[in-house]
């Protein structure tokens, strides 16, 4: 069996059907759904798959995740919000210190990806960062979930309005806030 097997289960049949291989591989990457939508980014590679109607797409991610450096562990998570936004976590460590994360709102129809900073860590706290999995409560309370701890999340749902989206001609909205 191909380590890239790709199988669906049917509600209707109660059945696995085997719909193809994976063209890359997805080891050490997460996924989100977004409408009927699978994406997935394979890390540290910039591909964005798509996976739809039973078909893998596979075209190049215009965005680095890692800005171009593989470190020797990284852990990506990621989140559907409203519409087709996702929320990303990337968290890359060297020699056993992870890095402070790096954080985007990707926008999966304008091809977007906004920089978000995420509140200064002290260097002990670096290290019990990384988050596990992460689920959007309702439209303004995201839950993380850690191994010692969770947190909840309230998002400003301006943030997720059509008026502080980028498009591809700028980001205005987003640096006036």
């Amino acid at each position: 069996m191909s380590p890239f097997n790709t199988w669906e289960w049917s509600l209707v049949t109660r059945r696995l059907t085997h719909t193809g291989n994976c063209p890359r591989s997805l080891e050490y990457s997460t996924g989100t759904v977004v409408s009927d939508i699978y994406h997935v980014y394979p890390t540290p590679h910039p591909w964005h798959l798509q996976y739809f109607n039973g078909e893998w797409h596979v075209e190049p991610d215009p965005w680095d995740p890692f800005r171009g450096t593989v470190s020797r562990d990284y852990r990506q998570r990621g989140v559907p919000l409203l519409r087709h936004q996702t929320l990303e976590i990337t968290e890359c460590s060297e020699d056993d210190y992870f890095q402070p994360p790096m954080c985007w709102l990707r926008d999966y129809v304008s091809l977007d990806r906004v920089p978000l900073e995420p509140l200064p860590l002290s260097p002990s706290d670096r290290g019990e960062v990384a988050v596990e999995c992460m689920v959007l409560l309702d439209p303004t309370t995201l839950l993380l979930v850690h191994s010692t701890c969770t947190l909840l999340v309230d998002i400003d749902p301006h943030f997720l309005s059509p008026v502080c989206h980028t498009s591809m001609v700028g980001s205005g909205a987003w640096v006036e806030e």
